[in-house]
């Protein structure tokens, strides 16, 4: 077990192979009654299942803790921080804290998933009295019941059953159960009247309000003893199709979790980095968090709900080529074809080839609500490197040649300013308007390149050279934004004006990892940005601009990757302990950081910014056609910590 530096909450993605869900009970994401799992999908993210779900005690005098909030039905909710938040084997997620009715009570709450489609929660209740305690304990759920669904209590627990799935809540040994018709807004109050009152409820009920369910049962804790509880949610199953008890292992669902994330990792290369435990152990929950985000190959930005349009996850084309790469860096193929695959499926600008910026849950195109950047190309050039890299770990083509020429040939049609390509947004998504970007061009190169590598190893040589030469002269327009007097690359170009825009954009980190030369400009480049563009210390900002002002921690580890490419151990090292410095309560990161505030981070946790930790510990075991001979120096960083 890891406890992780408490500076952020602690929120964490919890998932199988079918399932996803958002967990944190020291932050509502939803309102003052969303805690515990507070978005849940099954095999798409079309539906939102789960409002809420999480373990509750009611005490003798009538008082409820549910998560971190007091609720005596009277006044506001009094909200209390954990006392610890931490993570087990990266799976497993576990919350303690101390009881504001009993100060003499804890428990801690733990919650993961199973490959089979379950999440679990065992909680353990503490007696420090020199009395016995009485309490009753179980879990509080809030379906969102898309579609209208229904719930009938079983003699487990509760079955809901609607057009877009069917949960079954289950608890171990269960002697109280509910089930209540919901508001339609979110704003729920239903559940928790009837819980403080001890209404009882109908057999079954159908409705197209949100519906309410708690499972309970009154135990007895001894003087200085403790006492397990167990429940979950499984998905599957209409009423009386299912033998609902044999559902249910609950000695073992943990053991058969473990079992199954240890093998899913030992697939991985995870075994060839000899990591000391602290850094294996942030390794593996942000690992496992991009392999719980990921369902059908579709991986969304965020499930925190920021980055949504209508009501869904959003799949942003460039994010999720990045946590492709990660997959494809930590030697989890399967997870990488997914996530190319589905990009590959998705419809394109009129059918150019031209990826839109990001696709709803359904697949489709979801241009125009938050940042919308009228063109993302540089998109082509992570996609296409990613193919030749699939195909170099693989030995398999994603694509055939001719398959592959639109997502090139289409470049060409926005060759502008000194040869680059725009204008567009790119990976800073147009901070300055549309325009023709230097670390976008970079990227695109790097895909050209991987095109015309590809198309040599399919013996067209033709295509290889016209696919050289273009790169070729995007390079030529890439170095004319090179600021001599300064060591350093410039913004790029606007399309309303001719000069340089003298401003650092530090995704140019990530220029050589997707193929552009690692030169000494370059070298100059990262000199100039670890001196102007830092923040606390070795956090690494973006692109000057207010829009989350202060470092951001994906280009805090593509900065950590460069430093391993050229062998800096020592800026290498202190980019990672800043990450882990950074992460949140379960060892997952954040996007970002408020520069006039450490202790306020945006976005937590992003699934790009857990993807590029990934590759930032990955990148020290590849060797995949790019030049990672001094990767040696950082690997004995492993080493000398072992």
């Amino acid at each position: 077990m890891t406890t992780y530096g408490q500076r952020y909450p602690g929120i964490a993605v919890v998932g199988g192979e079918n399932t996803s869900a958002l967990y944190g009970v020291d932050n509502g994401i939803v309102d003052w009654q969303g805690v515990g799992i507070q978005h849940f999908f099954y095999q798409t993210y079309e539906h939102d299942l789960i409002h809420s779900a999480v373990t509750f005690l009611k005490h003798p005098n009538g008082e409820l803790e549910i998560g971190n909030r007091k609720i005596n039905g009277k006044s506001h909710p009094i909200h209390q921080h954990p006392q610890t938040t931490s993570t087990k084997e990266g799976y497993l997620f576990q919350t303690r804290f101390k009881s504001q009715v009993n100060k003499r009570i804890g428990w801690q709450e733990e919650v993961f998933a199973t490959e089979k489609n379950k999440i679990v929660f065992e909680t353990t209740l503490f007696n420090e009295n020199s009395q016995t305690v009485q309490l009753e304990t179980g879990g509080y759920v809030i379906l969102r019941n898309p579609g209208g669904g229904k719930a009938i209590k079983t003699e487990q627990g509760v079955i809901w059953t609607s057009p877009y799935g069917s949960l079954i809540i289950a608890m171990e040994q269960v002697q109280k159960i509910n089930i209540n018709v919901e508001s339609p807004t979110g704003f729920v109050w239903q559940t928790m009247q009837n819980l403080l009152t001890e209404t009882e409820t109908p057999a079954e009920l159908q409705t197209s309000h949100f519906i309410g369910v708690t499972l309970s049962c009154d135990i007895s804790i001894p003087a200085h003893s403790q006492v397990c509880i167990r429940w979950g949610i499984a998905v599957g199953g209409e009423p009386g199709s299912l033998n609902q008890a044999a559902l249910w292992d609950w000695d073992h669902e943990r053991s058969q979790a473990s079992a199954y994330w240890r093998q899913w990792l030992h697939n991985g290369v995870e075994q060839s980095l000899h990591l000391p435990s602290h850094i294996r152990s942030y390794y593996h929950v942000n690992l496992i968090a991009l392999k719980a985000s990921l369902l059908g190959g579709f991986v969304p930005a965020d499930i925190t709900g920021h980055y949504y349009s209508k009501g869904s996850p959003c799949y942003y084309a460039r994010d999720a080529m990045m946590i492709a790469r990660s997959f494809l860096l930590s030697g989890h193929y399967k997870e990488a074809q997914e996530i190319m695959d589905y990009l590959i499926q998705r419809a394109t600008k009129d059918g150019t080839g031209e990826f839109y910026q990001r696709y709803d849950a359904q697949g489709k195109p979801r241009e125009g609500a938050n940042n919308n950047v009228f063109h993302q190309l540089d998109s082509q050039g992570y996609f296409l490197r990613n193919v030749l890299t699939y195909f170099q770990r693989t030995g398999e083509w994603l694509l055939s040649l001719d398959e592959i020429k639109p997502y090139v040939e289409v470049l060409r049609k926005y060759r502008g300013k000194h040869g680059l390509i725009g204008p567009e947004g790119g990976v800073n998504e147009g901070v300055f308007g549309p325009a023709y970007i230097t670390s976008s061009n970079m990227f695109i190169y790097g895909g050209l390149m991987a095109a015309a590598d590809m198309a040599e190893l399919h013996g067209d040589n033709r295509r290889a050279d016209s696919w050289r030469k273009l790169a070729k002269d995007i390079q030529q327009g890439i170095e004319s934004t090179w600021l001599e007097n300064e060591g350093r690359y410039g913004y790029g170009y606007v399309t309303y004006s001719d000069e340089v825009v003298k401003k650092y954009d530090t995704p140019q980190y990530f220029a050589p990892l997707y193929g552009y030369p690692l030169n000494e400009r370059m070298q100059k480049n990262n000199r100039f940005l670890l001196e102007h563009a830092s923040f606390f210390g070795h956090g690494i900002g973006y692109t000057e601009q207010e829009y989350h002002h202060g470092p951001w921690l994906f280009n805090t580890a593509a900065c950590a990757q460069f430093q391993a490419l050229i062998g800096d151990a020592e800026q290498y090292e202190a980019k990672i302990n800043w990450l882990l410095d950074h992460a949140n309560g379960y060892g997952l990161m954040p996007e970002a950081i408020d520069a006039q505030n450490e202790q306020q981070a945006f976005i937590n946790p992003l699934t790009w910014a857990c993807a590029e930790f990934v590759s930032a510990i990955s990148i020290l075991s590849t060797e995949d056609g790019f030049n990672y001979g001094r990767l040696a120096v950082c690997r004995n960083l492993w080493e000398g910590a072992k």
